[in-house]
């Protein structure tokens, strides 16, 4: 798949995780079923948590997906506001999320993007806080942006700061936007040279000094590819180094490891396992699903969780998000939940 065709695909596929209840209503789910057929592998899922979101708000739920519970409303659902790009701490005592309101299904725009950050105490909610996008990311003449104007938003390792990677309107207009616990802007770090890939996620690093993005591939280059980004303190401009072919960067809990999509030309995408220098140590090679997105790693580094598109209905022409979670050491897929 080319960095041109992957693009819209990978759009397509958020927007749709985000708009899947609107446009599919009650369809029911056709494909194998969901959760965990693996007794040590549910064993060892069921005793972390995640968080994943659904068009209607955020949840948490057992690594296996089971006990799924909503934490918070999308916001103003009555106008069409939608979840999107959820995220835990490592420490697992927050989470935040993206919302966009007044969801247009045919074009996929919104308004109002917002940062939303939940503080999690005894499994419950004990603190919730929602930072306004629209002054820092400027809607198109119509008033209106994409999903894909985000492409991610991540924890540090030592959860006191966010980073929030911002597609501009137009090439040269990226930036990284920095906040700290309580959503404060701590620091803005503008793009040059490289176009962020819609859709495809951010990570930090394990040392916290630096940030693992999703590029556009370059002229010449075929495919998304990884690049770092070094946070240097008080610039508004960080040192850029590229790394690997891939998109959705995932470093393992260990650091270690770094997880990635990788898109075959013209074909389905592959899972690859780097490691600190970008070189390949491991392919899972066609997962289960399509428009592979927003990887991230169970606690204890052996599972990888994945959104992707599955085909539903009479005749499989439907197709819905859903979360999946890759046993790297059996290389067994399991699908946990829907997300429309």
């Amino acid at each position: 798949m080319t960095a041109g065709r992957a693009a819209p695909r990978l759009a397509a596929a958020l927007a749709l995780g985000c708009a899947a209840t609107a446009v599919l209503g009650c369809a029911v789910w056709s494909g194998p079923p969901l959760g965990v057929d693996d007794e040590e592998a549910r064993r060892s899922l069921r005793s972390a948590r995640i968080a994943f979101a659904r068009r209607d708000g955020v949840y948490l739920a057992r690594g296996d997906g089971s006990q799924a519970r909503r934490l918070a409303g999308a916001g103003r659902e009555a106008t069409g506001s939608v979840a999107f790009v959820a995220a835990m701490t490592t420490a697992q005592d927050a989470v935040l999320h993206l919302t966009l309101d007044e969801l247009d299904v045919r074009d996929g725009t919104g308004i109002d993007p917002a940062l939303n950050i939940l503080e999690l105490s005894g499994g419950g909610v004990a603190g919730r806080r929602r930072i306004r996008l629209a002054p820092l990311l400027p809607p198109g003449a119509d008033g209106r942006i994409r999903p894909s104007r985000l492409p991610g938003a991540a924890w540090s390792p030592d959860g006191a700061s966010i980073a929030l990677a911002a597609r501009g309107e137009q090439e040269g207009a990226d930036r990284i936007l920095l906040f700290d616990r309580k959503g404060r802007p701590s620091g803005l770090f503008e793009l040059e040279g490289i176009r962020l890939a819609p859709a495809s996620g951010l990570a930090w690093d394990q040392e916290g000094d630096g940030l693992l993005l999703s590029a556009e591939g370059g002229e010449g280059q075929e495919g998304d590819r990884i690049v770092r980004l070094c946070l240097e303190p008080g610039a508004r401009r960080g040192w850029i180094s590229p790394l690997a072919p891939g998109r959705d960067p995932a470093p393992s809990p260990a650091g270690a490891r770094l997880a990635v999509v990788r898109d075959a030309p013209g074909g389905p995408s592959d899972i690859v396992l780097l490691d600190g220098a970008g070189k390949e140590v491991e392919r899972f090679q066609r997962p289960a699903g399509r428009a592979l997105h927003h990887l991230f790693w169970s606690a204890d580094g052996r599972y990888l969780y994945y959104h992707s598109l599955a085909s539903t209905g009479p005749l499989g022409l439907i197709e819905v998000g859903m979360l999946r979670c890759l046993d790297t050491r059996t290389r067994k897929v399991f699908d946990l939940l829907r997300l429309g």
